[in-house]
């Protein structure tokens, strides 16, 4: 058994753990308040943002060596939460009268770099290469948000002296809710997501305690002081719990998991239809706490953040189409390519042998469907090919060999069938015969054609060939069967003088 290794993590988990059971035990003994009339929350709320922020500090100082934007991200979640120190401290050893709204203009700028500081979260823990195209649009989006939130709620608040706190909190913590959304749906196929989570935790717990503050205005209740304070520990301890326990290039980090795909692209964007929802049923009961503009400009937001999703669903799919219809295509070419190769000759591109041998045996059963002969066999042999390699060599006889392939292409009809059986060897088969007179008109005109010379690079060459002619009849059964008649009919052509074919079956039809 492994002994247990002490880690930040361990460390901040447990002071969060000890932080909220002395203030659930505490709550319980004394209630709101001590004897001295001092609050029980307020020690544990400082100490909870002290943790927080000692977290993401050493989150921060950890990715000095990371890329601009994820140490910007924990920087900026290091000054909101020092903001946040700073205005719980202010709010337990000074009144309102003294510091006035001050205590919650620090904690709306920390509301503001947190959403910034989520959205500049990369996709990917330790993304290589640049930033993924949506990284751009939820910046756009935060951007959008905080500076409405801000010129149309939180400075007029200030400037203005409007009475719109909720309304101010309520609007940037939707911002905070959109970013933390986003940032499970870009990290949702990663092999590592307790960061994304404890952020979500963070957040949710934040807009929580923001729904129980405005409850507790309209009906107080020390039940709902207590879940509220609890609502903050909570979000603290979730944040500084991310801030050390998240892992760097330069820091190792666990073998990753599997990876285990969700299907949180489907169920996110119905959280947010449902919170648009629900929004408006409470701003119908409660004018006062969540006015329209607020719903409307965050309804507003959630539809651009759905629109700017299924954008790119769409865009996605068109990219792995359009990858599919590449790869289809290159495989279907290097099949073409595979099965020409395999059924062609190398030299002269002709069918070879093997592709010879199917459309013979393809002869062979048209032949017995027919009953009569409607094909035939030529088997052509050069005359005098070898002396020529020898002499000239064998560059010189393979552009022979091509010519030659070439030429009995010109002699045939566009329906006829010419390949190359190996070596100096060569097969035409002569298909849809309406007369054997055909064959003996189309046998003259290569013989004719042959006795024409060649001019291989300079080289005038004179050659002659033989050939055998089989008519395919419903008698035979295998290609074999072809080969062997005019394979002896080209020999007794050569016999004969050479120059010359013959038939191995002769007949009229």
């Amino acid at each position: 058994m492994r002994p247990l290794r002490i880690t930040p993590v361990y460390v901040i988990s447990a002071l969060f753990a000890a932080v909220i059971i002395g203030y659930s035990v505490l709550s319980v003994v004394y209630g709101t308040d001590f004897p001295s009339g001092f609050q029980v929350r307020d020690p544990f709320l400082i100490t909870g943002s002290i943790l927080a922020s000692t977290g993401v500090i050493y989150s921060m100082l950890k990715s000095s060596g990371e890329k601009w934007y994820i140490r910007g991200s924990w920087i900026l979640f290091s000054v909101a939460y020092l903001l946040d120190n700073l205005s719980s401290i202010l709010q337990v050893y000074y009144s309102m009268d003294v510091m006035g709204a001050f205590p919650a203009l620090l904690i709306m700028i920390s509301y503001s770099l947190i959403a910034i500081g989520i959205g500049l979260l990369p996709s990917s823990p330790r993304p290589v290469n640049s930033r993924p195209r949506r990284f751009i649009d939820m910046s756009i989006i935060i951007s959008i948000s905080l500076l409405a939130s801000w010129v149309f709620l939180i400075i007029p608040t200030f400037i203005f002296n409007a009475p719109l706190y909720d309304q101010s909190f309520t609007a940037l913590t939707y911002v905070m809710v959109f970013a933390v959304f986003d940032l499970l749906i870009r990290r949702q196929h990663t092999s590592s997501r307790k960061l994304s989570w404890l952020v979500a935790g963070s957040i949710v717990a934040t807009v929580i305690g923001e729904i129980l503050i405005a409850v507790q205005r309209t009906s107080p209740g020390p039940g709902l002081f207590y879940a509220m304070n609890l609502c903050w520990l909570i979000s603290y301890s979730c944040m500084g719990i991310a801030g050390a326990s998240v892992e760097f290039l330069s820091y190792p980090a666990e073998k990753p998991r599997a990876q285990i795909i969700e299907q949180a692209d489907f169920s996110l964007p119905a959280v947010w239809t449902c919170l648009i929802f629900l929004l408006l049923v409470w701003s119908h009961f409660n004018p006062n706490i969540l006015s329209f503009p607020v719903i409307a400009a965050g309804a507003g937001s959630i539809l651009i953040m759905l629109l700017f999703r299924y954008n790119q669903v769409l865009k996605e799919n068109a990219r792995l189409i359009s990858d599919a219809e590449r790869e289809i295509s290159s495989r279907k070419k290097m099949q073409e390519k595979f099965w020409h190769d395999s059924r062609h000759d190398v030299l002269t591109s002709l069918p070879n042998r093997s592709y010879i041998f199917d459309q013979l045996r393809t002869c062979i059963d048209l032949a017995k469907e027919t009953q009569k002969i409607s094909s035939a066999f030529i088997f052509l042999d050069l005359d005098r090919f070898k002396p020529i390699n020898d002499r000239l060599g064998h560059d010189i006889g393979d552009l022979l060999l091509k010519a030659l392939s070439e030429r009995l292409i010109f002699c045939v009809r566009p329906g006829d069938f010419v390949g190359r059986l190996g070596g100096d060897e060569f097969a035409i088969i002569l298909n849809d015969l309406q007369s054997s007179n055909t064959v003996s008109k189309i046998a003259s005109r290569i013989m004719d054609k042959m006795k024409e010379p060649f001019e291989i690079q300079g080289n005038i060459l004179v050659v002659g060939v033989s050939f055998g002619i089989c008519y395919i009849q419903p008698e035979f059964n295998t290609p074999d069967d072809i080969l062997k008649i005019s394979d002896k009919a080209m020999y007794t052509a050569k016999r004969k003088g050479r120059g010359r074919f013959e038939a191995g079956n002769p007949v009229e039809f």
